[in-house]
């Protein structure tokens, strides 16, 4: 097991422990937490998943090397896709025609059209949400650092 992931699994306990944090504080920095153990398994964190269930899960998939975590993650996500399909339809009707063909090609295992048309509307509509790119790379925030004389050490 890897040193960050000893580290994360260390700080999960702690949370726990905190018993000077309410609930609803334990409850927030294990969200925190359990994002970024989740993005390392390739996974993105849902607010409608249990914490406990999460951690638990991911424990399981770390320290017994399996695919309880995956078998999961995929099962929750596949019946929540008529929702996720409905609110994209609901919130970003200028993309949904778009959309509609992408998530037609993912559920026919086309992943190889499905996954660039994601990863496009993505960009997309975080820069509609926000005005700023979602996969700039962190070489270019560093030359449009320096070019304006601001320190790198903020990235």
């Amino acid at each position: 097991m890897s040193i960050r992931k000893k580290d994360l699994i260390n700080k999960m306990i702690a949370i726990e422990k905190n018993k000077k944090l309410n609930f609803s504080k334990r409850l927030i920095e294990k969200y925190k937490l359990l994002s970024v153990m989740l993005s390392d398994e390739g996974w993105y964190l849902d607010y409608g998943l249990a914490p406990k269930t999460l951690s638990g899960l991911y424990i399981s998939q770390i320290t017994n090397n399996t695919a309880v975590l995956d078998i999961y993650m995929m099962t929750f996500y596949k019946k929540k896709l008529n929702r996720i399909i409905k609110y994209f339809k609901i919130k970003f009707k200028n993309r949904f025609l778009i959309l509609k063909k992408a998530f037609k090609a993912h559920k026919n295992g086309d992943y190889e059209l499905s996954i660039p048309v994601f990863l496009t509307q993505i960009e997309g509509i975080f820069y509609d949400l926000t005005q700023k790119k979602y996969f700039l790379k962190i070489k270019d925030i560093k030359k449009r650092m320096q070019k304006n004389g601001l320190s790198q050490n903020l990235v």
